[in-house]
């Protein structure tokens, strides 16, 4: 495949990426239970945000002082478990490329001769980097991102149905 272009059969290759990223599922827990702990967080820091502010319009230091504390505790929690997220979407990604490409290697060092004589040399290692490469990319970075934005969306659609 060229770059931009799609595969035959899509359906079938997600089946198949999925697959490997579901060999390790206590890391995708852990990872989903970090990514849940820190959107929770970032969802209900705007209700204690508008408590500090009730606080400032009351000018009662004490109640303001405390909102600040809890807003502190809030934001550096989900700095934590933000860091957890990256951290565990980094081992997935790690892990899943890690046994994609030994089952790659397994599959080349399996083909024939007449294979390796009618293709590029250059060709095959490329796509065994480059396209594995892409995938690691794509799962440290937009599918942690992805599932966190809608997360996030329907933490802030249930927010604003239960705050006045």
């Amino acid at each position: 495949m060229m770059p931009g272009e799609k595969p035959k059969n899509l359906k079938g290759t997600l089946k198949r990426i999925l697959s490997y990223i579901g060999k390790n599922r206590r890391l995708i827990i852990a990872m989903l239970a970090v990514m849940l702990c820190a959107t929770l967080l970032n969802v209900i820091a705007p209700t204690i945000q508008a408590n500090a502010i009730d606080a400032i319009a009351k000018l009662d230091a004490g109640t303001l002082i405390m909102w600040l504390v809890v807003m502190a505790v809030v934001y550096f929690s989900s700095a934590i478990f933000t860091y957890f997220q990256n951290l565990f979407a980094a081992m997935l990604s790690q892990y899943t490329v890690r046994v994609m490409r030994k089952d790659l290697f397994a599959r080349i060092s399996h083909l024939p001769i007449k294979y390796m004589d009618t293709h590029k040399h250059g060709d095959i290692l490329s796509r065994v980097t480059n396209d594995v490469s892409t995938l690691q990319q794509a799962l440290s970075n937009s599918l942690p991102s992805m599932i966190s934005a809608v997360a996030q969306l329907t933490g802030c659609v249930i927010m604003m149905f239960v705050t006045e």
